[in-house]
């Protein structure tokens, strides 16, 4: 970091801060728009300063390495209690025509962490959360206080899926819309321990300067440019503590009735794995097809609000009971953990299935991303390990990851594109590969199998701008190769993972097509 400046909340040492903002962008040959974008940054974040406690002091510091721009702040070390509640104050104050309160809302999303409280589970769903020391990184040494940790990378998830917010935080949406730091900024996080407060914003000047490849994305899902691409271990456990307990706030409603149930398992380490169950509305006593979805995410993100989304539309689409496995995780737990549960989870809808009110003949599976792996992974072990287990009648993929060897032209051509790029799958490969245990390489690629005859009828859906893209196409050809019955539905101007944008044209006609699929499948058995 370049020289520190200390500052505080009457605007000493801003005009500094400002000048070594001044310095570092001509040092570093930076353009006028990249200047501005800085100061901007910069006078946002100052501005928060001169809003805070009256005794409030920071050392603030900025750089720019590898073409990215950082600016840290670190409060003084000394915050008592008195001024950590004056904090806490301001941040909880219900006054919209505060401009000071209406500022740190949009760090703290509006509440004071009460984690006994009645504002916990809201606060949790909205992304802030508690957690212990030594699951966050710092390297000021406060490994020995319970951390309070909120990342602007929450917002990068949530802002695509307001079903998930109370209607009392929309205007929260539309302010956090006009702020300056999320705008601009890639990354911000703002870390509150017990003594000291820790701001760092991120502003990656590379793609400022290049600019990013429009490509061609479909103008209703450019909002999923502000996905942050999270890959670093720090990131990835963030968005676990974030959105690892969704399936506990998943209510019924007129389209279906949602229960969470708990499967033994002893391919778990804990021995069970929990499962939200979707049952059509008014079919809660019937023997019903089965649609076991493995969620994706790398093998080391938990479901998203998307994902909820999507396991609702196929039961009350298609009239099946929709099982979500809430699998366990890599890094803690590496591959091939993911599959060994999976189809165990498979086995208990059979063994099971008098209890689960399962028609074990029309049973299909379902996966995105990585849960295609799992998908396409289970229907080749149960040719040759499945003995006595009914087939699945069919698999739907749906922009699936099913190529380890990582050569194809797309994962050589998408590299800067949004939501999931190739850099971020080299990264998902390195924490998900155990040192122990080796994959069968049929299960992590399931493209190089020897043989996929006897497949079963496959839906393959694959974004554009996707690296994961040619997967799904290779795929799709090996089977129709093979003889087996494939659909591919190459969606145009999409990118990964673009569920996420719920409203979208093309989401709505992909998922038609999606439930027209197992409509068809459930047609032929009738």
């Amino acid at each position: 970091m370049a020289g520190e400046i200390w500052i505080d909340n009457s605007g000493a040492g801003f005009s500094e801060v400002f000048r070594q903002i001044d310095d570092l962008a001509a040092e570093n040959g930076l353009t006028v728009k990249q200047k501005t974008q800085l100061h901007l940054l910069s006078e946002e974040t100052m501005e928060l300063v001169r809003n805070l406690t009256d005794t409030f002091k920071a050392v603030v510091s900025a750089a720019i390495e590898d073409g990215q721009f950082t600016l840290e702040l670190i409060s003084n070390g000394r915050m008592d209690s008195t001024e950590r509640e004056q904090l806490w104050e301001i941040a909880g104050k219900r006054d919209r025509n505060n401009e000071v309160s209406g500022k740190i809302r949009t760090l703290l999303e509006g509440r004071y962490y009460d984690d006994t409280g009645e504002n916990a589970q809201l606060l949790e769903q909205m992304g802030v959360t508690m957690v212990r020391a030594g699951e966050v990184e710092d390297e000021e040494g406060a490994g020995q206080e319970t951390e309070y940790v909120w990342s602007m990378q929450s917002y990068g998830f949530m802002a695509f899926d307001r079903g998930y917010a109370s209607p009392e935080t929309d205007s929260d949406w539309a302010e956090i819309s006009r702020s300056i730091i999320a705008n601009i900024s890639d990354d911000i996080r703002i870390y509150i321990f017990r003594d000291h407060l820790k701001l760092v914003v991120v502003k990656q000047l590379k793609e400022a300067e290049t600019g990013t490849t429009e490509w061609g994305i479909d103008p209703e899902l450019l909002v999923l440019k502000k996905v942050p691409v999270a890959t670093s271990r720090i990131q990835v456990k963030m968005v676990q503590l974030l959105y690892g307990g969704l399936a506990r706030k998943e209510k019924s409603d007129d389209r279906a009735t949602v229960s969470n149930i708990t499967l033994s398992c002893k391919a778990a380490p804990k021995g069970r794995l929990g499962c939200i169950v979707y049952t059509p509305r008014g079919r809660e006593k019937d023997v019903l097809p089965a649609v076991l979805f493995l969620h994706g995410g790398a093998f080391v993100f938990p479901a998203l609000p998307y994902h909820y989304r999507l396991a609702r539309n196929i039961a009350e689409g298609t009239g099946c009971r929709v099982f979500m496995p809430d699998y366990d995780l890599a890094p803690q737990y590496k591959s091939p953990t993911q599959h060994e549960e999976a189809f165990e989870l498979y086995e208990q809808l059979i063994m099971n299935a008098q209890e689960l009110l399962t028609d074990t003949g029309r049973i299909i599976v379902l996966g995105d991303s990585a849960g295609g792996t799992l998908c396409a992974a289970l229907c080749l072990r149960l040719k040759t390990e499945g003995a006595g287990l009914p087939a699945p009648m069919g698999q739907l993929l749906l922009y699936p990851s099913l190529d380890a060897r990582l050569q194809s032209r797309s994962m050589k051509l998408y590299t800067d594109v949004p939501v999931c790029n190739a850099r971020a799958v080299y990264e998902y490969y390195k924490l998900c590969r155990s040192k122990t245990r080796e994959t069968p390489r049929d299960w992590s690629s399931p493209v190089e199998a020897d043989s996929l005859e006897g497949m079963p009828p496959t839906y393959v859906e694959t974004a554009e701008f996707d690296c994961l893209h040619d997967d799904g196409v290779l795929y799709a050809d090996r089977l129709s190769g093979a003889r087996c019955d494939v659909i591919l539905n190459e969606t145009r101007g999409t990118v990964h993972a673009y569920d996420m944008a719920k409203d979208s044209r093309v989401l709505k006609k992909s998922m038609e097509k999606r439930i027209r699929f197992i409509n068809e499948l459930l047609g032929k058995q009738r």
